[in-house]
């Protein structure tokens, strides 16, 4: 008899940094992304709201096209996996676990001003042609769709 077992994670939050997209030293692009989730309550003896902001660690392997439009303050739709990792420094054990995202959707938010949309291009550009790896025929990502802003009243949970 086998037992069931099911790893997903599905986040909606924001972006707290430009994505950090490198080339490991066999030229795979991996991306490394820090998103805010945040909870949101009235509290019941006082009647004020409280936040809450959690961080969460994703890692996106081979992003290298996403990773332009993937800058501090955009919204973020992630689908992927839990994965936890341990090393050990100085003799004492470390852990982290982290999203090993399969998908991941602008869905809108805060959008790049002038000066961020041409710096986030610059990266992918910016690297020399040895450390990239060679094009594929994948399509490249659109910008989204402008979308009209709404309060946290709007949100149906």
């Amino acid at each position: 008899m086998s037992t069931a077992s099911l790893n997903q994670v599905t986040i909606l939050g924001t972006l707290g940094r430009d994505a950090d997209s490198k080339f490991t030293t066999s030229g795979v692009n991996v991306c490394n992304l820090a998103v805010a989730t945040n909870d949101r309550w009235k509290d019941k003896d006082s009647g004020e709201w409280k936040e809450k902001v959690e961080w969460h660690r994703v890692t996106l392997w081979r992003g290298e096209n996403l990773a332009p439009y993937l800058v501090k303050g955009q919204q973020v739709m992630i689908t992927g996996k839990l994965e936890t990792r341990e090393w050990e420094k100085e003799g004492q054990k470390h852990y982290t676990t982290e999203i090993i995202a399969d998908r991941i959707q602008l869905v809108g938010g805060k959008k790049p001003e002038a000066g961020q949309a041409s710096a986030a291009a610059a990266p992918a550009a910016a690297k020399p042609a040895a450390a990239r790896p060679a094009r594929t025929s994948a399509p490249k990502p659109q910008a989204p769709a402008t979308q009209p802003e709404i309060s946290d009243d709007d949100v149906p949970f």
